[in-house]
């Protein structure tokens, strides 16, 4: 009997993910979060940068103040996630080696 990892997002029917799906997954999320990462320093350069030439006016300096907070925002979601997804990988590395037969078919 193979043991496969469930997925469910609400409203949505449950789906069944091997490991390799899951990984195809992490990838593509890890692809994400340095995305947003390298997005979020590239604003805080720029929004140092235009802070030291004092050339925002307030309402252009608040847009970009309040992008770089949803940027944070989100690259602190993608951490979380990571995390949890990580421990739960690790979890489920030491049940297949603790259980070999409930992972084989």
């Amino acid at each position: 009997m193979k043991i496969r990892s469930s997925l469910t997002v609400q409203g949505e029917p449950e789906a069944q993910l091997d490991d390799h799906a899951i990984l195809d997954i992490l990838d593509v999320l890890e692809t994400r979060h340095d995305l947003v990462n390298e997005q979020w320093y590239a604003l805080r350069a720029e929004l140092s940068t235009l802070n030291e030439e004092q050339v925002l006016d307030n309402q252009s300096q608040k847009k970009v103040s309040d992008h770089s907070l949803l940027m944070e925002q989100e690259l602190s979601r993608c951490q979380r996630f990571f995390h949890i997804f990580r421990q739960n990988l690790l979890h489920k590395k030491a049940n297949r080696a603790a259980y070999p037969v409930l992972y084989t078919s």
